[in-house]
């Protein structure tokens, strides 16, 4: 079956369209590129992905960029890296006053020299133009002291998971 040129630039527009308005695929691809930089390492890129908000607690983007790269020049000296991260499930996002929080679950593995760790981890995706774009905070360490700090308008109906301890698979020596 031969498809016109009209034809597929209407599905083309159909599908831009509904990705567009699809919070759930815009967590995906956002969380995606988050992890990306992570597993790349680019302090800049993990930045970007990062909550303003958070960002702003910690003293700044200039402050948020040393606390970055430190972390990752730490973690290099260690010979440790993220080398993935899946994701398990995605919540419903939730209105939280201005902004759309949701829960990202996943599975990140980790290299070290004594092995390979995979842990349970979850993310708090925060969007504050009703689902285009989101940003992430790290959710294991979250007290509810810092979900209020950072969140005033935190939603209760979004249920933040406990978390397993990781699973080692020791190096082979």
């Amino acid at each position: 079956m031969k498809k016109s040129p009209i034809a597929v630039v209407a599905l083309l527009i159909a599908t831009l369209a509904y990705g567009a308005e699809d919070p759930q695929a815009n967590i995906r691809a956002d969380f995606d590129r988050a992890q990306a930089a992570v597993v790349s390492g680019n302090a800049g890129a993990i930045l970007d992905s990062t909550y303003p908000g958070l960002v702003k607690q910690v003293g700044g983007p200039d402050a948020m960029r040393s606390v970055l790269t430190k972390n990752l020049d730490e973690l290099e000296k260690r010979s440790i890296s993220v080398v993935g991260t899946e994701i398990v499930s995605i919540s419903q996002p939730v209105r939280a006053g201005a902004e759309l929080h949701a829960v990202v679950r996943a599975k990140r593995t980790v290299k070290s020299p004594g092995g390979v760790q995979i842990q349970d981890t979850f993310v708090i995706a925060v969007s504050s133009d009703a689902g285009k774009k989101w940003t992430f905070v790290d959710g294991p360490q979250l007290t509810p002291k810092h979900i209020h700090a950072l969140f005033p308008d935190f939603n209760s109906d979004l249920v933040l998971p406990k978390t397993e301890p990781p699973v080692i698979e020791k190096a082979d020596r």
